[in-house]
């Protein structure tokens, strides 16, 4: 089993609910004490709740000492509610623990703190007197806590999310990046702040570890200077406190200026949008939980192609924003590439135009005619899945809705042609397998190896091109880097055709040269071989006989190893 948890907390209002009951288990680590022959105790606001006389008895509720001398357990069920409470070496007040500032409540109150809400509460054995980890524990203690300023807390409430919460949950119940599964609570009412906190504990020996604050479902937009791919960074020392107020990088909320910000984006020059037509263009970013949509239209009202839109009431500080192109009333896609657009905001502004596309404010050039690139990617080095992908923001629908799927022309190489492509810049990555799981993805974990890419705006990476020319190119990388294919002209496709395909009774496969020696082996999707022929030239006829329709398999081999596999269907 674990050892570590989220300690879910609730604060309503002081009040306890007398229905749901949750089993709560609070372990405790006395191998730096020596324990006193009257036994460990616990007392809190939670005894009158398991039959005790009155709450806050030092020698009424003894925890029980698990076999080894040094962990002790208390275990009872309890309703929801918000519990304090502190550790006693005996059996009167004199021989309570002193609770780090760390777990303490806070504002002047020194106990620990748990709270129940529609759950169980599992507390691993921190030291008497101690968090989590110190002194060489088996796991660490963070605190989050987050100040909610002026923000309108969400009905769902406030939580924490991110790529710890896994190793937080000793159940194994909570993936990573899942809003509203830890949550954060006032446990300070009376402080006059709109603070919420939790407490975690976590394996020693992890992370780093990159998070976020939600209100509700809406991850905050963390600015720039305290950024880490746009991440709040968690680096796991010890016990570690982590408090800001609410997408700034400050630790308290202070009273904000707002003003007025005008954005304009030049949108002549660019083949995915018609200024005389009516496509359109609208604007997310921190000034509407970059959700965009028909109030943030921009418009052109002297039909120059440049669109603008004025903001009011936007906060002072750093501003992230993108333009996204609307086509036939289509707010699903069209998102400009590359990374969040920034603004340092401290008064009434209005900006310069920027041409669509790109993050500094430079001049629209022409764009190239279009022009025909192949995609290459070399995965000798990784485990390749039965279907490699290229997504990127230049198919229709954009990235993983216009996934192409990349052929095998080398062991380990994989490649695709896209012909006809017209934007200037593109953005692009390759996928080592299902195009919705995000992990297939490339991520490029090298920190010193991302020449290649630029930010995503979502805390990940895509691989940049700009096209200076109408010139055919190949773009040929090693999977997850920047590093080129050495030698990538020479990896040529055994076939350079096969056709038809869908057949009725046969297909013809025409090879890349017409004095190689060719072997082409043809499958069933079980992998059982229904036909192969060796040392075959120029090409070869697989002749459909008696094999029933259905999608087959064809591997074409040449001399040096290069092969390639196609799918044949025969209808």
């Amino acid at each position: 089993m674990k050892k570590q948890l989220l300690l879910t907390a609730l604060m309503i209002g002081g009040s306890i609910s007398l229905f749901a009951q949750n089993t709560v288990q609070i372990f405790l680590n006395m191998s730096q004490q020596e324990v006193s022959s009257d036994g460990v105790h616990i007392a809190g606001n939670f005894q009158s709740e398991i039959g005790v006389a009155e709450d806050w008895q030092p020698d009424q509720t003894m925890m029980i000492d698990q076999g080894d001398g040094v962990t002790f357990l208390f275990e009872a069920s309890l309703p929801n509610g918000t519990y304090e409470y502190k550790f006693i070496n005996g059996n009167d007040w004199p021989f309570a623990e002193n609770v780090p500032t760390e777990s303490q409540v806070g504002g002047g109150n020194t106990n620990r703190f748990f709270v129940v809400n529609d759950g169980d509460v599992f507390i691993p054995p921190v030291y008497f007197g101690g968090n989590g980890g110190d002194s060489g524990g088996e796991f660490y203690m963070l605190r989050f806590t987050v100040d909610m300023g002026e923000n309108a807390v969400d009905p769902a409430g406030v939580s924490v999310a991110g790529s710890f919460q896994s190793e937080a949950d000793f159940l194994g119940a909570i993936s990573d990046w899942t809003p509203g599964a830890n949550k954060l609570y006032d446990i300070t009412p009376g402080n006059g702040l709109n603070d919420y906190t939790a407490i975690v504990y976590i394996p020693a020996g992890t992370g780093p570890f990159e998070y976020k604050f939600v209100n509700g479902g809406s991850f905050e937009n963390v600015p720039s200077a305290c950024a880490t791919n746009n991440n709040r960074e968690l680096i796991v020392d010890g016990t570690t406190l982590q408090q800001y107020c609410y997408g700034t990088c400050s630790d308290v909320c202070v009273p904000v200026m707002t003003y007025s910000l005008t954005l304009n984006v030049d949108m002549n020059f660019n083949c995915n949008f018609d200024v005389n037509s009516s496509d359109s263009v609208d604007v997310a970013g921190t000034f509407n939980g970059f959700s965009g949509g028909p109030a943030f239209l921009m418009s052109d009202d002297d039909n120059d192609g440049i669109y603008s839109i004025t903001l009011q009431d936007v906060p002072e500080g750093e501003v992230k924003y993108k333009a996204r192109i609307i086509r036939n009333a289509n707010f699903g896609s069209g998102w400009e590439g590359g990374g969040d657009k920034i603004i340092q905001l401290s008064g009434d502004s209005v900006m310069a135009a920027r041409c669509f596309g790109q993050d500094e404010l430079v001049n629209c050039n022409p764009i190239p005619a279009p022009s025909n690139i192949t995609f290459r990617v070399d995965l000798t080095e990784a485990t390749p899945a039965a279907n490699i992908y290229l997504i990127g923001d230049f198919t229709t629908p954009p990235y993983q809705g216009g996934a192409i799927e990349l052929t095998p022309v080398a062991p380990g190489i994989y490649e695709t042609t896209v012909n006809e492509i017209c934007p200037g810049k593109i953005n692009y990555k390759f996928v080592n397998g299902n195009v919705n799981t995000p992990a297939n993805e490339e991520s490029f974990p090298d920190v010193m190896d991302r020449d290649c890419v630029e930010p995503n705006g979502i805390g990940g990476f895509n691989r940049v091109y700009v096209r200076t020319s109408a010139d055919p190119v190949t773009l040929a990388y090693k999977f997850n880097t920047c590093q080129e294919i050495v030698g990538i002209e020479k990896v040529v496709s055994p076939v350079s055709a096969i056709f038809p395909n869908p057949a009725q009774n046969e297909t013809r496969i025409q090879f890349s040269s017409e004095t190689e020696n060719y072997t082409v082996v043809v499958t069933d999707l079980l992998g059982k071989r229904v036909e192969q022929a060796n040392n075959v030239r120029g090409f070869h006829i697989v002749h459909r006989g008696n094999l029933p329709a259905g999608i087959y398999m064809v591997q074409v081999a040449d001399s040096k190893g290069n092969t390639a596999t196609k799918k044949l269907i025969f209808n």
